[in-house]
């Protein structure tokens, strides 16, 4: 059986014509709303807010653009700006004053237009800020492995270790922090599987002491690395560590920071969502399980 769209819609299909359950008239109102969707039946968009290069008067003038071509909504969406050309045009830090500012002007101009406004829980990806600190930034665990050869007493400089387990990621933050959590010696061959023999370790030494008993080994260690990733493309005022979203006081400080900037300008014109979208949570771990295992 073939539908075709506006047969469909009448009520009508390729066997004959049908008259719906509800009649004619329901008919007639379901094309009007196919040919005039309500607001929330209407396509929503991501509006990029590029660099945070806005000012009253184009947000008004984008909203009714974007209200006159059948948009229903739009995600509003700061993010960071080419650092090669900045036109000339001001930049707003992310949750300023005056960043907020701008924000209450659209959610005004867009319940005057009829227009529907939600706004994105952050900027760039994944998720952070600058005011984020200690394990509210994010955390992973990684493993630096080596030959070795006993009987021998090796000294190892901690950093050598630490800098072996680097974790791979193309968003460094310059100032990560860095631990270990512990070291490992085990066989480098074995018939049968010999747990792995732990090792003392002093994060405050610079150099550790390695006793390796006869034959050869894998020495491993495992590193705590913390703030080691930053945002990507986070707005002016957005950027620094990415969030360690396992960590749920450092959810709540990110949200919370969030919320008492934003929340006292909607008490009377609230967004209709706060959009939380993550494009994964970068290389992120549930570290507190694993610490000092291998």
């Amino acid at each position: 059986m073939l539908l075709f769209s506006r047969d469909f819609l009448h009520g009508k299909t390729s066997t004959g014509n049908h008259d719906s359950l509800t009649g004619a008239a329901t008919e007639d109102l379901l094309f009007d709303m196919f040919l005039n969707p309500p607001n929330d039946a209407k396509p929503f968009v991501r509006w990029w807010w590029n660099g945070n290069k806005v000012n009253a008067a184009e947000l008004c003038h984008e909203l009714d653009v974007m209200k006159a071509n059948g948009i229903g909504g739009a995600e509003i969406n700061p993010i960071a700006f080419s650092e090669r050309d900045d036109l000339g045009i001001p930049t707003l830090s992310w949750l300023s004053p005056e960043w907020v500012e701008m924000v209450k002007v659209t959610l005004r101009h867009a319940e005057k237009i009829g227009f529907t406004c939600d706004i994105i829980a952050g900027t760039g990806w994944p998720f952070g800020a600058e005011f984020l600190k200690g394990s509210e930034r994010s955390q992973v665990l990684t493993r630096a492995c080596r030959k070795v050869t006993g009987p021998a007493t090796l000294q190892i400089p901690t950093a050598d270790l630490i800098n072996e387990a680097q974790p791979l990621n193309y968003s460094r933050l310059k100032d990560k922090s860095s631990e270990l959590q512990s070291l490992w010696l085990a066989p480098e061959t074995m018939s049968t599987f010999v747990s792995p023999t732990p090792l003392p370790f002093d994060n405050k030494k610079e150099t550790q002491t390695i006793e390796v008993p006869a034959g050869t080994h894998v020495l491993c260690a495992l590193v705590l690395f913390t703030g080691f990733e930053a945002v990507i493309n986070g707005a002016p005022g957005g950027g620094g560590p990415v969030l360690n979203h396992y960590d749920s006081a450092g959810v709540n400080t990110f949200l919370n920071h969030i919320a008492d900037k934003l929340l006292p300008p909607e008490r009377d014109k609230r967004f209709s969502l706060h959009f939380l979208r993550q494009h994964g949570i970068g290389r992120c771990q549930l570290v507190s399980r694993f610490s000092g295992r291998i």
